[in-house]
């Protein structure tokens, strides 16, 4: 067993080249190989957001505080709430 204490973790600005605005990131866990998981807590300031991308083996997005928005190119944008749970598959923009 192992416990990363709250203390430990370090929040870095997003890189600019995939956000817009501020965005900060802290890496929660991640996942020793073979396995692929990855948790990161990332914190969007007001109008930021993230440049249009995919994910190989998709993404899930669990929404902890805040309104958000989320789109899949092409649909219309849905509105996202605290508690609320995105499942993106592979490769979707």
């Amino acid at each position: 067993m192992k416990i990363v204490r709250a203390a430990a973790r370090t929040t870095k600005q997003a890189p600019a080249d995939k956000f817009t605005g501020v965005v900060l990131q802290e890496e929660v866990v991640v996942g020793k190989a073979p396995s692929r998981m990855r948790a990161t807590s990332v914190t969007f300031n007001p109008g930021a957001r993230t440049a249009w991308h995919t994910h190989p083996v998709g993404q899930t997005l669990y929404v902890l505080s805040g309104v958000g928005r989320v789109q899949e190119k092409g649909k219309p944008v849905q509105i996202l709430q605290p508690g609320d749970t995105v499942i993106i598959p592979p490769n979707v923009e």
